[in-house]
């Protein structure tokens, strides 16, 4: 960690540290976590909590829930890229023998491991405290009071700004909406070398644009806590993220608004550089596309509500998607969605944009996007032990397809 970090890039590797060292006390690979006076007392508890969840889903506790993918996460990659005539996602279900109709309600912490090895997917309910989806609640709650909040439904043909998929405003306490976040970013259809990135105009607080500093300011402390739960399930992709924004920071990469990025950094506590906002939002079937086949995407949700489901078809999984829930997996590669809910639900997904690491490191050859984390790998890493369950197949079938 350099000395001349931003205040939230100096956050969220902090909290990483610490947790790290959490969970290396928990395996013994150390003795003892050293103190850590800049981490507020709560916020050790909660992530205390966070590396419960995930020792948690490692160990699987429940046997029942098995893990093991008859697919390798190469072989959809490839036939990601394979034209066809019909639907696309169909396709995939087909040829990777996706079971969703008959699929059992995950609910309890789980790993999901590839034939190869690699980790696909982890599903951590409870890994966010009461108490920090309050928090975020409440944030949402003065954010939205703004005449023209950036937290709205907007007017476009997307189909995510569809007004079918949003719950009715006037029995909402936080109206239904959603906005993205990001330090820097390109300009949708524009990339390096001919153009430069930029701040989110949703954080350049306008009379027509509202609260966006503001949002960014009191979610300073979940967006650590996400990027903390990245160090442990994905420690290259965070450091190789970290590297990248504090080479932006740094003042050495050209871009647009110089002055307002610089200014939002002490307040960007995440290794993403982008956070998507959505309030009271059902999901539709979809594939984030703009984003990295090997990079994770963190979703976290926060509420009160009950009935949350939600599905990856290609893992043959449903999963109970209820407050304090973080599911971390590729969202570029599989396709997922979530249902409507009994109550209002928050969610804080955060996202890679990969063309940001071009505009950071233009001519550095020695750049390179980390692949998804080994089972063995992790394991020797953390010092974890590597559960038995990983080895059954979720088919109960010798060729898995």
């Amino acid at each position: 960690m350099a000395d001349n970090w931003p205040e939230g890039l100096v956050m969220c590797h902090t909290y990483a540290e610490y947790a790290k060292a959490l969970l290396h006390e928990r395996t013994r690979k150390m003795v003892g976590v050293r103190a850590e006076p800049r981490i507020p007392l709560a916020i050790k508890g909660e992530l205390e909590t966070m590396v419960g969840r995930v020792l948690d889903g490692w160990a699987n506790k429940a046997k029942q829930i098995e893990v093991q993918l008859p697919y390798s996460f190469k072989e959809v990659l490839e036939a990601l890229k394979v034209p066809c005539k019909e639907n696309k996602e169909e396709h995939l279900r087909r040829k990777f023998g996706s079971r969703l109709e008959s699929a059992q309600l995950v609910d309890l912490p789980t790993v999901f491991v590839d034939r190869d090895g690699f980790i696909v997917c982890w599903y951590l309910p409870g890994a966010i405290t009461a108490r920090r989806s309050e928090q975020v609640v409440d944030t949402l709650k003065v954010v939205s009071e703004y005449s023209h909040s950036i937290i709205r439904i907007p007017r476009s043909d997307n189909w995510r700004d569809n007004p079918d998929s949003f719950a009715q405003p006037d029995k909402c306490v936080v109206p239904p909406g959603h906005v993205n976040l990001s330090i820097c970013w390109y300009v949708q259809g524009r990339g390096p070398p001919h153009s430069l990135p930029a701040p989110s105009a949703s954080l350049k607080e306008t009379p027509k644009s509202q609260g966006g500093p503001q949002l960014l300011q009191e979610l300073t402390y979940a967006n650590a806590l996400i990027g903390a739960l990245l160090s442990l399930v994905h420690p290259d992709l965070f450091e190789n993220q970290i590297e990248v924004l504090a080479e932006l920071a740094s003042g050495r990469v050209e871009v647009h608004g110089r002055e307002l990025m610089d200014s939002l950094f002490d307040s960007w506590s995440s290794p993403f550089n982008g956070i998507a906002v959505v309030s009271n939002r059902e999901m539709p079937y979809h594939r984030d596309v703009q984003g990295s086949p090997t990079m994770y995407d963190i979703l976290a949700t926060f509420g009160t509500y009950k009935g949350g489901r939600f599905d990856i078809p290609l893992l043959s999984s449903r999963f109970n998607y209820g407050p304090g829930t973080c599911l971390v997996f590729p969202g570029y590669v599989f396709e997922h969605g979530a249902s409507k809910t009994d109550g209002e639900r928050f969610c804080l997904a955060s996202y890679i944009r990969p063309k940001l690491a071009q505009a950071a490191f233009p001519n550095a050859s020695y750049y390179e996007e980390p692949s998804l984390p080994n089972v063995q790998d992790l394991a020797t890493y953390h010092g974890l032990a590597l559960p038995e369950v990983i080895s059954r197949n979720i088919w109960g079938t010798d060729d898995g397809l």
